[in-house]
């Protein structure tokens, strides 16, 4: 009888760390979403507007927010999480290059419009842009489509 109750705990505990970890990687996908949000908003006004022109102060907010958005998803992925769902066996590369280009770019993307500053978002452009190569090369990876 201890040894099935013990059983009956360690199922689920089992269930509950699993479940943790699938809800952090949850937030992973929601935050690459919500960017892409974004991005797609910029180059719809992009298309509307023109490449020259103004932006209004509703439309800045609103590619501000879905940055910041993103930023708060993304601030909810666990690093460890990300390290099971890179399968590398030796070189785990993903949480580091999930921190070092998607949550900076994002950061300085976000910087970059409230500061009207467009070094940071020179800066952000090229960080985002270096973890999109590296996000399609690791779905390949993985088996999945681009």
């Amino acid at each position: 009888m201890r040894f099935l109750k013990s059983i009956i705990i360690l199922l689920i505990t089992t269930n509950f760390c699993i479940a943790a970890d699938l809800d952090s990687l949850k937030y992973f996908g929601k935050s690459i979403e919500e960017i892409q949000t974004g991005i797609a908003y910029a180059d719809k006004i992009s298309e509307t507007q023109g490449s020259i022109g103004t932006l209004s102060k509703e439309q800045v907010d609103k590619i501000i927010y879905h940055s910041k958005k993103a930023l708060e998803y993304s601030n909810k992925v666990l690093d460890k999480d990300l390290n099971k769902l890179d399968r590398s066996l030796f070189y785990k590369t993903l949480a580091d290059k999930y921190e070092n280009l998607f949550r900076k770019g994002l950061r300085l993307h976000i910087l970059g419009w409230e500061e009207g500053d467009p070094i940071k978002g020179l800066e952000a452009n090229k960080l985002l842009n270096e973890w999109g190569k590296y996000y399609r090369k690791l779905r390949k990876k993985m088996g999945f489509k681009n």
